[in-house]
């Protein structure tokens, strides 16, 4: 729970830097709060559209909720 305030309290303060919505999103989907991560790995990508490690990861988070189809299109 500190580490995903200091990441919004970051988020906050950088709003137009995708590295920070990325890191929460780990931390997020870490915590097992897939969908909040997947929302943070879809605003970074929103940022930085060729950004591989938020496609990645948004995978990842994808997969564990169980949406293998949206997963595997991107």
């Amino acid at each position: 729970d500190e580490a995903i305030q200091a990441f919004s309290q970051s988020v906050r303060l950088r709003l137009d830097r995708p590295e920070t919505y990325l890191k929460r999103g780990r931390v997020y989907a870490a915590m097992g709060r897939h969908r909040d991560a997947m929302e943070d790995f879809e605003r970074a990508l929103h940022l930085q559209p060729n950004y591989p490690e938020a496609y990645f990861e948004n995978g990842l988070a994808q997969g564990n909720i169980g949406q293998f189809e949206r997963a595997i299109s991107q």
